[in-house]
């Protein structure tokens, strides 16, 4: 039973890793504000190699656009 709830625990720190590295990926790649037809296709083979669903990015979806205004607003992009 604890051997269950160890693995479990271990596959969540996992997944949480794989999405951390999608998020990095993402903000680097909307860094200068744009998303090219090039990034996209990257970042969705970067879903494919990280074994992320849609559902795993569309948690992100808010503080993906929280971070990206907050970038916007530091590089007085936006005021």
């Amino acid at each position: 039973m604890f051997k269950n709830l160890v693995d479990k625990f271990k596959g969540f720190q996992d997944r949480q890793q794989r999405i951390a590295e999608f998020r990095r990926a993402f903000l680097e790649a909307a860094a200068d504000g744009l998303l090219s037809p090039a990034e996209i296709l990257d970042l969705e083979n970067l879903l494919q190699q990280l074994n992320l669903s849609l559902d795993d990015i569309n948690s992100l979806r808010t503080s993906l656009a929280r971070d990206l205004i907050h970038q916007a607003i530091q590089d007085r992009r936006v005021s």
